[in-house]
């Protein structure tokens, strides 16, 4: 197993963590020897978060005798200070450790969460405050889709390393400018969402990854640490095949080659899921479209519309050139490897985004 320095903490975590979301639906004896069998094959890296079920007393189940082969990362999603404090010291009752390696303000993705953290009061305080007291060494955040947000809260140097989610299609754009940003600030990086929540993993899509040698399931871990930038991916786990499956990906230190990529993408299409895979083999258009971009807008907008509909149609605004300018030339569909309809979705964006942009201008 690698061991990679978690930017300005100096941790040497194992490039294939343990993502302990998934555990609370599995029964203790499982999780349990899910975790056992992880930290056999040289996971030391596990991460978990106080709203995530019974995922910290299962973990503590394991602690109580293998505590210094681990380093956890728990969160709390509370914004005061006196919230985060109580949610710290849950989560340290319930792993059973006297000490959290990094505790992390969890799924800050909304400004004004971020801005609770931050201000006198605020979660960041208490973990300040109890970073001096000795319960916790480091602190982190965990995000999704703000991709401005992400890159202010790694500026701001309250924030030793974070939680981001990146995969092969990396529809939040964390690859261009998150990654890279926390790279220059020497904050280290997670990744979690290897396989997009289930979305890249075969048969049918899955949280957690339930075929024991799945090729594709391999060649996104391995793509995810193929990144130098990357210290650990944090797979879901939840029973010991699970990590025989996802634990020999970290001794691989070849990076993935184009050719291994170009198969990647070939056989996410075949499966024929009907999502954009951010590869760009549509690219160019003859009239300047950037089609990636216009799907990775929809994406945010239509799939997900109370959270990040908002970000899909700022995101799209920001595009220069949109679906007015398609010629309906269809070179693009020739060459997506997921047979999607180019022409017709690009254009069925327009008309669900372009509204919206105008009534705010009103």
């Amino acid at each position: 197993m690698q061991h990679r320095r978690l930017g300005r903490t100096d941790l040497q975590v194992s490039a294939i963590g343990f993502g302990a979301m998934q555990i609370p639906r599995v029964p203790a004896d499982t999780a349990v020897a899910a975790i056992n069998r992880a930290l056999d094959l040289g996971v030391n890296y596990i991460d978990t978060a106080r709203v995530y079920g019974d995922s910290e007393d299962k973990i503590g189940m394991v602690m109580k005798t293998r505590r210094d082969e681990c380093i956890i990362s728990s969160k709390t999603i509370e914004n005061e200070a006196p919230g985060a404090l109580k949610s710290l010291d849950e989560s340290l009752k319930a792993l059973q450790t006297e000490k959290i390696d990094i505790y992390c303000c969890h799924g800050t993705n909304l400004m004004r969460r971020y801005e609770r953290i931050m201000m006198r009061g605020g979660a960041v305080e208490a973990l300040r405050k109890a970073k001096a007291q000795g319960k916790i060494d480091f602190i982190g955040f965990s995000s999704h889709w703000n991709l401005e947000m992400i890159k202010a809260m790694i500026r701001s140097d309250e924030f030793d390393m974070m939680i981001v989610p990146y995969n092969l299609v990396d529809v939040e754009g964390m690859g261009e400018e998150a990654i890279p940003l926390a790279k220059e600030r020497d904050v280290g990086v997670v990744t979690m969402k290897p396989l997009w929540g289930g979305r890249l993993t075969t048969p049918g899509g899955r949280e957690t990854p339930e075929v024991p040698h799945d090729p594709i399931l391999k060649a996104c871990l391995k793509y995810n640490l193929s990144n130098d930038a990357i210290s650990s991916v944090i797979p879901g786990m939840t029973t010991p095949q699970n990590a025989e499956t996802c634990a020999p990906v970290g001794d691989v230190t070849d990076k993935i080659t184009e050719h291994e990529k170009r198969w990647l993408y070939e056989e996410l299409g075949k499966q024929g899921k009907g999502y954009c895979l951010q590869c760009g083999y549509c690219m160019p258009c003859p009239e300047g479209v950037d089609i990636p971009r216009i799907y990775a807008a929809r994406h945010h907008f239509m799939d997900y519309p109370q959270e990040t509909g908002y970000l899909g149609a700022n995101e799209y605004s920001n595009i220069q050139e949109k679906a007015d300018k398609c010629n309906e030339c269809g070179e693009c569909e020739k060459k997506c490897p997921a047979h999607l309809p180019i022409v017709k979705e690009i254009k069925e964006t327009a008309e669900k985004i372009e509204p919206v942009l105008a009534a705010r201008e009103r």
